[in-house]
């Protein structure tokens, strides 16, 4: 799928009944409509949870439940504790915890730490290093920060061009993967 693909890819508007409310050619129209995030949409699509009202969807998905008559499933349950907006509406009521609970949570947080910081195999706790490999100088690091400080790096940046596949001022790097 190319970029432009991606860019106009039609979207549905579905109500809280599962039918459709409008449907857009592109997030663009979408928001220029509606005057919506485009974070909130794309987060909407990929987890399900309405957006200001809305739940959206691909129009694909849409059809394709159109097709299948299982329309029912697109629909939703509005959280009367938020408006239409997602913002939390006068007088709602949050999660109050008893003080029995607070104090059993609190004691499972303890027994959860003290059960990793004393296992051998757990790793909580102690430092973790990622050895390095730089293409340039055909050297091997024994961590971001040893390869950072010998070649005047920031550790930020041979991070970032590790986990991004590109160079940081000028210097390649990859990951050693031990077995």
């Amino acid at each position: 799928m190319s970029k432009s693909d991606r860019i106009m890819r039609p979207i549905v508007a579905v109500r809280e009944d599962g039918s459709m409310a409008g449907w857009f050619e592109s997030y663009a129209y979408a928001l220029k409509k509606y005057n919506l995030h485009r974070g909130g949409i794309w987060k909407s699509i990929k987890t399900g949870k309405p957006y200001k009202g809305f739940r959206w969807v691909y129009k694909e998905m849409y059809d394709k439940h159109y097709k299948d008559c299982t329309l029912h499933e697109l629909s939703f349950k509005r959280d009367y504790s938020r408006d239409s907006n997602g913002y939390w509406v006068k007088g709602h009521k949050g999660v109050k915890f008893t003080e029995e609970t607070k104090q059993r949570i609190a004691k499972h947080a303890r027994k959860q730490s003290y059960r990793q910081a004393h296992d051998k195999n757990s790793n909580w706790g102690k430092p973790r290093y990622r050895r390095v490999w730089c293409v340039n100088n055909n050297k091997e690091y024994s961590s971001i920060t040893e390869a950072a400080s010998e070649l005047g790096l920031t550790q930020k940046g041979i991070s970032a061009a590790l986990y991004g596949g590109h160079k940081t001022k000028g210097y390649k790097f990859y990951k050693i993967i031990e077995k």
